[in-house]
């Protein structure tokens, strides 16, 4: 059984319950939207686990942050405003000066997205992080299932870099400049919070790209009941990887290596110029990759119309057999 098999086999079910009128969304988007008192909250949680979300020998600092940092792109994708933190931690044993690493990247990714750490737990076990964040939906919240035939689909920033660093963690010696690029780019990512704020009005539907750009773009297909067709040359691969991994290898990264959590959204191809402008004044750029229409399921497509079948563009799954 794969993940998402699971959530819609023993999880979504409880939509059939009789939830109550303050549950504006619930499970399986990226965040859960509530009202309280009359404001919407936007509630999320994740959880990392050691040698699955990240390697033995991370240094805590980076894991501090990456732990924080993953979690918090949920709320981009929703177009929230991060506020509160919790944060539970199991760890086979306490050792001060670990700690401390790991609460300064803690504290550093907090203090960046200015939101605040509020309370959490701490349990005896195997390395594992979960963080829940709460955040406030200012304007109104993007679903996934919010696409409509004919928007165009568009991506922040670059693509393939972390999946790129998976074959340099934990190597001894100094890494050269492209290297410590990628490496960056795996363990301290960077929640668009600010950037999706600014495109909210325009969007239709988002998510973050977690586990791969195919395999969440389908995410955005299947809930908004359209098809996506991509084009691979559109793509907008890292830059800084050509030198690192063959072109062929790059393009594979980028569209099915997952942990850039970048923004993949989709609008209304009338706001393209304000979109674009809103790019180039936050220097992050956004590009289109893509055209929604009737149908279902996720197309990747060469220029020349042909169907780009050359790999097998499945994303991280986290029941997917590994044999």
């Amino acid at each position: 059984m794969k993940e998402k098999e699971l959530i819609n086999e023993f999880f979504i079910p409880f939509h059939g319950l009789s939830l109550p009128k303050d549950v504006y969304k619930g499970i399986g988007d990226d965040a859960a939207v509530v009202s309280v008192g009359g404001e919407l909250l936007a509630v999320s949680v994740d959880t990392m686990t050691e040698g699955v979300h990240f390697y033995s020998g991370i240094d805590p600092d980076d894991l501090g942050y990456r732990s924080i940092a993953t979690a918090i792109s949920d709320m981009a994708a929703m177009c929230a405003t991060p506020r509160y933190v919790t944060l539970s931690l199991s760890i086979q044993s306490i050792e001060k000066n670990w700690m401390e690493k790991f609460i300064e990247g803690v504290k550093a990714c907090i203090a960046q997205c200015d939101c605040y750490l509020v309370g959490g737990d701490t349990v005896k076990g195997a390395l594992s992080i979960g963080v829940q964040v709460i955040g406030i939906c200012g304007s109104k919240p993007i679903y996934r299932s919010g696409a409509k035939e004919n928007d165009l689909v568009a991506v922040t920033g670059f693509l393939g870099g972390a999946k790129t660093a998976l074959q340099f963690l934990g190597r001894s010696g100094e890494p050269s400049p492209d290297i410590k690029y990628v490496l960056g780019r795996y363990h301290r990512p960077s929640p668009r919070i600010q950037l999706a704020k600014k495109l909210n009005k325009y969007m239709n539907s988002a998510i973050d790209i977690s586990d791969g750009l195919v395999t969440d773009i389908g995410e955005i297909a299947s809930q908004s009941k359209k098809k996506i067709n991509l084009i691979k040359e559109s793509v907008p691969i890292d830059p800084k990887i050509s030198a690192l991994v063959t072109k062929d290898t790059a393009t594979e990264n980028a569209l099915a290596g997952g942990d850039d959590y970048e923004i993949a959204f989709t609008f209304n191809s009338e706001h393209l110029d304000k979109i674009d402008k809103i790019g180039r004044e936050a220097n992050i750029p956004i590009t289109v990759i893509g055209t929604v229409e009737k149908g279902h399921g996720v197309s990747v497509l060469s220029e020349s119309g042909g169907v780009f079948n050359h790999y097998a563009l499945q994303g991280f799954d986290h029941f997917k057999s590994r044999a």
